[in-house]
């Protein structure tokens, strides 16, 4: 690590970083919501032998998810830029 020059972050630098990383992982947790719900869907649709409307179920509760964390992340978001 010698001869490295390491530049300090600002406080500012640290929160945009942090923003740009809430925004690129809105998808991420998009996705994954959905996926979730689809497999939960499907498993209790096998165990329980109520085809289609467990996965329908399950995808339905997964996009319920994706968007709730998709407001949580836009409120974070929206309170830091109001800080500054």
């Amino acid at each position: 690590m010698a001869g490295r020059n390491w530049r300090k972050t600002t406080r500012d630098e640290r929160e945009d970083l942090r923003g740009s990383a809430d925004a690129i992982t809105i998808g991420w947790f998009f996705f994954a919501a959905i996926g979730i719900g689809f497999l939960a869907g499907h498993w209790i649709e096998d165990r329980f032998h109520i085809s289609p409307w467990g996965t329908m179920a399950g995808v339905m509760l997964g996009i319920g998810a994706g968007f709730y964390n998709l407001v949580q992340v836009a409120r974070r978001l929206d309170d830091s830029g109001k800080k500054r």
